[in-house]
């Protein structure tokens, strides 16, 4: 029970998360002082602001921002991607929307980042990486069946573009088709004229990539000689299915590069750059206050005042997994820059989001199914109806039609049931080809009922005699005690002839008759008796031994030695174990 408690519990915490949080400092000549301290909570940075010389100056010098990760200038791409996105590749492939953006001022390494550069294969950003992994995830992955599709936005001054138009090569960018934003009957944000290209392999998926990034806005300013002056939204929907289910499992992975915000009145730009910067500004103003909205608890969340936090509904405060990086540069010129980026993220880290496993019912598979079974009720309902109407005999075409099924049914491997319609006839003719097929090939054909009865019963009949069964030793006491008892019968019947032979004695005496023929013993015949018995034992090699052992057997040993009748007898009377019965007689 506590185990089960404690799952759920890690289940509810998992299901109710906050967004994470981290801050990356861009390498730069010259940098404030600053230092990062880390602990079993997590990271902080602290920014030490630069004295104003020798002029009083009562303003915050020390400033300090906790975050779930502080990257510092020498990190690599690599520890970037591993420390921040690698986890959320892992819950989108579980069926969990996931969200990757940057955040930060312009110029202050997001593109970068979130894309890389373009001079060394070390230098690839998040989205190359994240890639990478979802395909080598996948291969691992061989119990499900996994479909990914790639789109691929921008958002520039507030409306909507698709960076894989393949008219944009040939079009000017107010003449090319715009995004539109539709809410079915739940509530889902739908995007139309944006097209959602598979990928069945990674190097499609970077092709799409590098594509999409091409096409993308971008122009020189005072800060950054090549600014993103648009968001971009690159977005891998994946599904995966156990095959033969109906079951499958969806999510969405949104990798965001936000353009960076500029403050216009220092930086003295005019014309579409400022045009520029003024939709940005504001379309990150909406967007923090989506965030205090959603951080306060407030009922209404002002989603639909942007294109951008209409977009990003579900990742900002909604069923996602979502993962910020705060791009900062240490520049003390972009100190204040970097001080406001560092508290909005701390206002983002507030935010609460409700992940849950995205799991749909495929209606063509199911109806798929459904169809399938609806034939086999039909098959077996129309068996049932048919009765005695049915013909009793195929002709040769339609013993042709049942063979043909039936040599298909044997070589498809996962064919689980044969059809024939329904028939008798065509059953019955489906076992005689089966039998046929049989004999040819020779198989082992189960036993029948009385021939398993048979091998049962023989099997049983050396368990009885095994069960009837005595060693050596039994054996030969058995025949000794056999021996004895014919020795005992022997002397009991000579001791009755002599006997007759005394009253005949007496006969002849007083004068009377006496029939010699009914006595029949002699002392040849008794002599006779025990010489053959004493020649059977001798003969199995056995009784000697046993007789030296064995007391009683001794005894019989001296008999056998014995030819008189008196002697025998009296050693008889003297060794019966019963001797006060042969004295009573």
């Amino acid at each position: 029970f506590e185990e089960k408690k404690r799952r759920r519990k890690n289940k509810m915490k998992e299901s109710n998360d906050t967004i994470k949080i981290y801050c990356r400092l861009r390498p730069t000549k010259k940098s404030i002082k600053y230092a990062i301290n880390q602990d079993f909570k997590g990271s902080s940075i602290e920014l030490q602001r630069p004295k104003g010389g020798d002029l009083i100056d009562n303003t915050k010098e020390l400033y300090r921002y906790k975050f779930d990760g502080v990257i510092d200038q020498e990190a690599k791409q690599e520890e970037v991607y591993q420390r921040t996105a690698e986890s959320c590749v892992i819950n989108a492939l579980n069926g969990y929307n996931s969200t990757i953006f940057a955040y930060g001022q312009t110029g202050s390494g997001k593109t970068y980042t979130m894309t890389g550069g373009p001079m060394h294969y070390e230098e690839r950003g998040v989205i190359p990486r994240c890639i990478h992994t979802l395909y080598e995830e996948i291969e691992k992955r061989t119990d499900k069946e996994y479909t990914l599709t790639i789109s691929f936005m921008e958002i520039y001054n507030n409306r909507g573009y698709d960076l894989l138009d393949k008219s944009r090569n040939v079009k000017e960018l107010k003449d090319l088709q715009k995004v539109e934003m539709l809410e079915d009957l739940s509530g889902n944000m739908l995007l139309k004229n944006i097209r959602c290209l598979p990928a069945k392999a990674e190097d499609d998926a970077l092709n799409l990539l590098f594509v999409g990034d091409d096409n993308r806005t971008m122009c020189e300013t005072p800060q950054n000689p090549n600014s993103s002056r648009s968001h971009c939204i690159f977005t891998v929907n994946i599904e995966s299915r156990v095959p033969g289910s109906s079951s499958v499992t969806f999510s969405k992975l949104h990798l965001v590069d936000l353009a960076g915000s500029e403050r216009v009145h220092k930086h003295q730009v005019s014309g579409s750059i400022f045009t520029e910067a003024k939709n940005i500004n504001l379309s990150l103003h909406f967007l923090e206050q989506v965030i205090v909205a959603l951080s306060e608890g407030k009922e209404h969340v002002p989603y639909r005042n942007s294109m951008m936090t209409t977009v990003l509904r579900d990742s900002i405060g909604g069923n996602c997994k979502t993962v910020m990086i705060a791009t900062i540069n240490p520049d003390p010129n972009q100190l204040m820059e970097s001080i406001s980026t560092c508290r909005f993220a701390q206002r983002v880290a507030s935010v609460t989001q409700h992940a849950v496993l995205n799991k749909r019912i495929d209606p063509y598979t199911l109806i798929k199914q459904l169809k399938k079974k609806v034939s086999h009720l039909k098959e077996r309902l129309a068996f049932f109806e048919k009765g005695d109407q049915e013909p009793k005999t195929l002709d040769s075409n339609e013993r042709a039609v049942v063979h043909e099924k039936i040599r298909q049914f044997v070589k498809d491997e996962a064919a689980e049931t044969l059809n024939l319609g329904g028939q008798f006839a065509r059953i019955q003719e489906a076992f005689l080809y089966f039998k046929k097929m049989a004999r040819k090939e020779n198989l082992s054909l189960p036993q029948t009922v009385s021939e398993h009865k048979k091998e049962t019963k023989s099997d049983t009949i050396p368990a009885i005699e095994h069960k009837a069964s005595f060693n050596n030793d039994e054996i030969e006491n058995l025949k000794t005690a056999v021996n004895l008892r014919d020795i005992e019968i022997d002397i009991l019947v000579n001791m009755i002839s002599q006997k007759n032979k005394n009253q005949m004695e007496a006969g002849v005496q007083t004068g009377g008759e006496y029939n010699v023929t009914t006595s029949s013993f002699n002392k040849d015949q008794f002599k006779n008796q025990i010489t053959a018995k004493a020649r059977f034992e001798r003969e199995n090699h056995t009784l000697e031994q046993k007789l030296a052992e064995n007391h009683k057997l001794k005894n019989y040993t001296q008999a056998i030695g014995m030819v008189d009748r008196a002697q025998a007898f009296e050693h008889f009377r003297k060794s019966y174990r019963r001797n006060e019965v042969i004295e009573k007689n």
